[in-house]
């Protein structure tokens, strides 16, 4: 048995790489040179990047919640079956409004999917190791993500925006056959009157939503994207306005965080499940505060490095023990419910970063604003500490 949930993880994990590479590849940097090469302007730009996270904050609650309903197999196909077929949409593009159209299309596929993958880990993995195996998971996604933008750069100087779009087609569709006859992880029930279909949907949002803790953890980690959202938005300014780094170094200091988030989280999570997630949840946060109230004091390359790897961990050290902790609160039947609750949260969370460092950054500068997201954080290990219990008997 326990041999057969190790072969089900792993085929997870090569699907997760799969799917994220699918959907990085027609991300960044493909899509904004995209639109910029149909005319379109700055701020249309930044409403097409973020459509797709948009359609997850109003999906992934939908999502999971169907998914206790009907079980995880229909919607895990359901989304890889966007990520297989919507890049090749992008083709058929003829200006602004289609392609924000199909961004908000593309966007389902880390909606449903996202969500169902961490119900379904929580079906099939016992609480001692469970914050190990999703942490290991998202590092498995996590370098889909990775790999994309360098990949998707690379096919856009040797054939133009047609070799993104096909070659995340591929990917999505190779993501799809690795879950080819994948099981059902729970049992599912078809009820036949949507009114019952209704009921329990309902019933498991009022659960879900009714728990404090699950919504303190959720609330934790969407101010912990929120700062971070901030960072990816205006560091690379940063580094170039003020500590007038080229743009390759600026690049470098993106690539070791990412490295540095990916190597540590199944670290990470396997420190949760021995140390327990709340105390890991707030060292993280305070360690990410330092950091981020020390970046716009330093304008050397190396010492940006630093302080950009250090972050990196910070993250790790909270996201690779806030999923496994809205598993351990919330109840079997609603491991869906509670996961897409989270993901909807966490993605307001990282939308809205950049927008408020934007208008922080241009009224009052880079110290001030960074100091804002310093105390955020700050504010969030002190709300996290009073919100969130611990609940074992689950």
């Amino acid at each position: 048995m326990e041999d057969r949930k190790g072969r089900l993880f792993i085929r997870l994990c090569l699907s997760g790489f799969l799917a994220f590479l699918s959907y990085s590849l027609s991300r960044f940097p493909v899509i904004p040179l995209y639109a910029e090469s149909l005319g379109v302007g700055p701020k249309a730009i930044g409403l097409i990047v973020a459509a797709s996270t948009i359609t997850g904050i109003f999906g992934k609650f939908l999502s999971g919640g169907l998914s206790d309903i009907y079980g995880r197999r229909r919607l895990l196909i359901a989304g890889l079956l966007v990520f297989a077929f919507a890049p090749y949409l992008y083709l058929l593009v003829n200006g602004y409004i289609s392609l924000l159209v199909i961004r908000f299309i593309h966007g389902l596929a880390t909606a449903i999917f996202g969500p169902v993958v961490s119900a379904i880990i929580s079906d099939i993995v016992e609480k001692e190791r469970r914050g190990e195996r999703l942490a290991t998971y998202s590092s498995a996604a996590m370098a889909g993500n990775a790999i994309g933008p360098w990949l998707g750069g690379i096919l856009i100087s040797v054939g133009g925006f047609t070799y993104p779009f096909v070659a995340s087609g591929i990917a999505g569709i190779a993501a799809l056959i690795s879950i080819f006859r994948w099981p059902e992880t729970i049992h599912k029930t078809t009820p036949g009157d949507l009114s019952i279909v209704k009921g329990r949907f309902i019933d498991g949002l009022r659960e879900v939503v009714s728990d404090l803790s699950i919504l303190g953890a959720s609330i934790t980690q969407a101010l912990q994207f929120f700062a971070t959202g901030a960072i990816e938005g205006f560091i690379p300014i940063y580094a170039k306005q003020e500590a007038g780094l080229k743009p390759w170094q600026i690049g470098f200091l993106f690539g070791v965080q990412t490295v540095s988030t990916l190597m540590a989280r199944p670290i990470m999570g396997a420190m949760s499940d021995r140390i327990g997630r709340r105390p890991q949840i707030i060292a993280g946060l305070l360690c990410g505060a330092s950091i981020i109230w020390m970046i716009p004091h330093i304008k050397i390359f190396y010492g940006l490095i630093s302080l950009v790897v250090i972050y990196g961990l910070a993250v790790a050290v909270v996201i690779s023990a806030t999923p496994p902790l809205i598993t351990d609160l919330c109840k079997r039947h609603n491991y869906g419910s509670a996961h897409g609750l989270f993901g909807t949260i966490t993605d307001m969370g990282h939308a809205g970063g950049p927008i408020v460092a934007g208008i922080l950054v241009a009224d009052l500068g880079y110290r001030m604003a960074f100091g804002f997201f310093s105390i955020g954080l700050l504010f969030a290990s002190i709300f996290f500490f009073i919100a969130v219990k611990e609940n074992n008997n689950r």
